[in-house]
């Protein structure tokens, strides 16, 4: 979460005490977050939840948009746990957040990608459809190297989403009008 014209995100790592599953090798090999990190820091879901709308909603009052990879996914699974713990007017908050928000796989948005960077076949056709965060950020924020290997950790994937639109906005910024 951030400005878009500051240097650097904000972003707050938050993990939820797990309710009737427990974090896998696998899970845990992907993610860095093991059974035992959660079992420490973690918080109940409910807290967690509020926490996360309420910052959202703060965000919001002055004029941000919600920028996520896969926001459908995402904002569905959000919208199912609030429902889940009863959190009706967070639940309504983030509804109407999700319908403004931006999702960096839209197909829109990858196909601009690849038009402003050039990105062309062999017969110098724009390539189309979406395009991964990881691919997004290649293409869009320079020495993103690091970050890119860092994939897959909410925190990295949140500085990921908000230097691409940050570099989106700058992009635009440069041509009149962004299309």
């Amino acid at each position: 979460m951030g400005d878009i014209h500051s240097d650097t995100p904000t972003t707050i790592s938050r993990y939820v005490i797990p309710d009737d599953f427990e974090v896998t090798a696998e899970g845990a090999a992907k993610h860095g977050v093991t059974q035992a990190l959660v079992k420490e820091h973690g918080l109940p879901l409910t807290e967690a939840l509020k926490e996360f709308v309420a910052s959202a909603q703060e965000a919001f009052t002055r004029g941000a948009r919600l920028a996520a990879h896969q926001i459908e996914f995402g904002a569905g699974v959000i919208a199912a746990e609030q429902q889940r713990c009863g959190l009706h007017q967070e639940l309504e908050f983030w509804d109407k957040a999700v319908r403004g928000g931006i999702c960096t796989m839209d197909p829109l948005l990858g196909n601009w990608i690849r038009d402003q960077i050039g990105d062309v076949d062999e017969q110098g056709r724009s390539r189309t459809g979406p395009l991964g965060l990881k691919d997004c950020v290649r293409l869009m924020v320079p020495n993103s190297a690091e970050l890119r290997r860092q994939h897959h950790t909410a925190d990295k994937d949140a500085e990921m989403a908000w230097l691409l639109c940050k570099s989106i906005v700058a992009r635009c910024a440069q041509t009149s009008p962004c299309e």
